[in-house]
């Protein structure tokens, strides 16, 4: 996300663990601006050999906690980059898609979250 913080609420900043696809599992993060100060962030769990999209969570939060506090703090864990849009829409959607064909289902909120 960089620092700029305009409310152009159709830009999106997407980031996910590196390597997922080697990794198998990790998180995709998507952050969209709601307002001047705050961005809308969508996180899923993905667990893409099986289990697909395991956990999402939908929250608002100030753009400088996502800076200075989330993305770091994801980063101390585990390594995540930015990667584009239509990537981390294509790893969720995927996983989830793939989960299904082996019984297993999103998580209620699935939809709720892309």
């Amino acid at each position: 996300m960089s620092k700029n913080t305009s409310a152009d609420s159709s830009a999106v900043q997407t980031f996910a663990t590196q390597p997922l696809a080697e990794l198998g599992q990790g998180l995709v993060l998507a952050a969209r601006a709601t307002g001047k100060t705050l961005v809308e962030v969508a996180t899923f769990v993905v667990d893409a050999h099986c289990l697909g999209v395991r956990k999402i969570s939908l929250t608002e939060m100030p753009v400088t906690a996502l800076l200075n506090k989330v993305l770091p703090a994801l980063h101390a864990q585990q390594a995540v980059a930015p990667i584009a849009p239509e990537t981390a829409r294509g790893i969720v959607e995927g996983a989830a898609a793939y989960a299904k064909k082996l019984g297993f289902a999103a998580p209620g909120n699935f939809s709720a979250g892309l």
